[in-house]
């Protein structure tokens, strides 16, 4: 009893001490207390509902949302707690979520005689419902976006990883190992693997109840080929989503798996279950957690495009695959599983990366648009960091798996490099944007690369390279051998990627960069400029350079 009094008295003490870090606004650090806390006292709501709060003012909204889910559970008359799920789930871009937790908050607040404090908090988490529901409107009138990835039949040998497919015999003869196409035909088979055993599932009723059967490792089959290529994911069946959404919950019950947590749940038991029950039991438990995040992120941001969704559930996999690496780095692969693999990382690292450049394109909030951009480039950095620093793997012995799990990566690494300081060119003053698009066109030419030139991802690099160019004023001479190289890459492209052409690939332009290729060559002509002046103008591409220099 003592010593039970004892573990609470010094579970008190850091939320004391994790309260005094809040009020400095030292968030990071009193979420640490109020962690140790937890460890001390885990059935304590308030503990639970403070560590949210941290975490809503670190942008963690994730973690900040199971956090204040568990408080609810421990209390659910906990207005606060509520509120704050809420408040997470709005972050997170999910209003139907939000609308209900509002809902919930307003209803542990006294029916009536409320005092100053309910009464102002009644205001703001009918605000806060209000707000909610207006988004949830807005999401339903713009309808689920899954049906972009349905296909007619007869679209079929029109799609980019059909046309892969067909090409891969002939590259095989040739000994071509740097196109596109082995890694979107391989995501493609990946993925169909995945389909055709979700699609033996079985439901059968027995006295009154229902009982599925399914096949496991079709999370491990569709996350293999979200890594590989995401942009192969597509859907041949309307009730895709329901099924995927069976399957996930049957295999992460099955291997009793913490993706319905979090971190911090793994962090506190994974070493006794590994103990009780081995790696054989651990193993799977553990993939099946990561892969889970990897494709509930996913699926968020390309049905959805909640790209804060689909950013934090990827940085959830990484925490785990680090911490693991670290914790079991003695441990054989075979024990541990390919989930703590360098290529396995690379994998996740590079779909973190894509969800941070759109969560940086559409964030409107300056201040949490330039926090994000940083998030960007510090992962930029570490991915091309720890590739640079390794081995690079020989094409011929897997060319999908070289591709995909090392020159891809640091391709859209860099690729994001150049996006950071072309955004960051985009907020500041004029001589120190030129400096910044001059940055972020040699990173596009670096990230070219390493894509292959058959790539539509290649053409854009170079694109965005010559948009910065002339925003830089780059030689002349230096955009045109840029031009050129972006009609090779058009041409090579339209094998795979050119037959056809998606919403957003309609919206490729091209045209309008390549207009500056014929109108320096007639300036160059007309002796009106040399190979070495530089263009310089200011906002747009389309209406001519500012001045010459």
């Amino acid at each position: 009893m003592a010593d039970d009094q004892s573990t609470l008295e010094r579970a008190q003490k850091l939320k004391d001490e994790g309260n005094t870090m809040f009020a400095r606004k030292d968030y990071a650090s009193a979420s640490v207390k109020y962690t140790e806390a937890i460890a001390l006292d885990e059935k304590n709501p308030i503990l639970y509902a403070n560590r949210s709060a941290c975490r809503l003012h670190l942008k963690q909204f994730l973690d900040a949302a199971t956090d204040a889910l568990m408080a609810t559970k421990l209390n659910p008359y906990y207005g606060k707690a509520w509120a704050r799920l809420a408040t997470a789930k709005d972050a997170l871009g999910q209003p139907e979520a939000s609308t209900l937790a509002w809902q919930e908050a307003i209803d542990t607040l006294p029916k009536e005689n409320l005092t100053e404090s309910e009464r102002k908090q009644k205001s703001e988490y009918e605000t806060g419902l209000a707000a909610a529901s207006k988004a949830l409107e807005a999401l339903n009138l713009g309808a689920d976006q899954s049906g972009r990835f349905l296909f007619k039949n007869d679209e079929r040998s029109l799609l980019p990883w059909m046309c892969a497919l067909a090409m891969i015999p002939q590259l095989e003869r040739e000994r071509k190992f740097e196109s596109s196409a082995w890694t979107i035909s391989q995501a493609y088979l990946s993925l169909e693997q995945g389909n055709e055993w979700m699609n033996e599932m079985k439901t059968q009723a027995r006295g009154g109840d229902e009982s599925t059967r399914v096949r496991l490792k079709v999370i491990e089959f569709f996350s293999n080929a979200i890594m590989l290529d995401s942009r192969a994911f597509h859907v041949g069946d309307p009730d895709w989503g329901k099924k995927f959404n069976l399957q996930m919950r049957i295999e992460n019950s099955h291997h009793k798996s913490w993706a319905p947590f979090g971190p911090e749940k793994l962090f506190r038991e994974v070493e006794d279950r590994l103990a009780r029950e081995g790696w054989e039991s651990v193993r799977p438990a553990l993939s099946t957690t990561v892969r889970s995040w990897i494709m509930f992120g996913f699926l968020e941001g390309i049905t959805r495009r909640n790209y804060t969704s689909e950013a934090e559930h990827m940085i959830r996999a990484i925490d785990v695959i680090k911490w693991g690496r670290e914790t079991w780095k003695n441990v054989p692969s075979e024990d541990r599983g390919v989930i703590f693999l360098d290529s396995f990382l690379r994998g996740v690292q590079k779909l973190h990366i894509e969800a941070l450049v759109k969560v940086c394109a559409t964030e409107k909030d300056i201040p949490i648009k330039l926090q994000r951009l940083e998030d960007l480039l510090k992962a930029a950095e570490e991915m091309i960091k720890g590739i640079d620093g390794s081995q690079a793997p020989a094409r011929q012995d897997g060319p999908s798996s070289a591709a995909a799990f090392y020159y891809y990566p640091r391709g859209y690494a860099l690729g994001a490099k150049a996006f950071y300081y072309g955004r960051k060119a985009e907020l500041t003053d004029t001589e120190q944007a030129r400096k910044l698009h001059a940055q972020a066109f040699f990173n596009y030419v670096r990230a070219t690369k390493d894509i292959p030139e058959d790539d539509e991802q290649h053409a854009l690099y170079l694109k965005a390279a010559i948009e910065h160019m002339i925003k830089a004023g780059a030689p002349v001479g230096v955009q045109l051998k840029c031009m050129e190289k972006l009609r090779l890459s058009i041409e090579r492209m339209g094998q795979i990627w050119g037959k056809m052409l998606s919403a957003q690939q309609r919206e490729y332009d091209f045209v309008g960069v390549l207009g500056w290729e014929e109108k320096y060559k007639r300036l160059l002509a007309e002796g009106e400029i040399t190979e070495d002046s530089c263009m310089v103008f200011d906002k747009t591409i389309n209406n001519g350079p500012a001045s010459t220099t």
